[in-house]
């Protein structure tokens, strides 16, 4: 499971493919994505993982990939 949320960031988002990021940076307050590339983000995740944001949202308060990745 582990970089499953780099993959699909990097499949989804091609220009990140000339960032780099680690799982520890923050989604949001780093500009490595903007609130509509959130968005699709969580879109795909509530497909994919059946992610739900509000239960994510009470035990994180930011979009870090490792908190991604540990809630999936």
């Amino acid at each position: 499971m582990k970089n499953n949320i780099k993959i699909i960031l990097l499949k989804n988002f091609s220009r990140l493919k000339k960032i780099k990021f680690n799982e520890n940076d923050d989604l949001i307050n780093n500009g490595i994505l903007d609130s509509l590339e959130l968005i699709k983000l969580l879109t795909i995740l509530k497909k994919v993982y059946k992610f739900d944001l509000k239960k994510y949202q009470k035990k994180y308060n930011n979009f870090k990939i490792k908190n991604l990745e540990n809630f999936i």
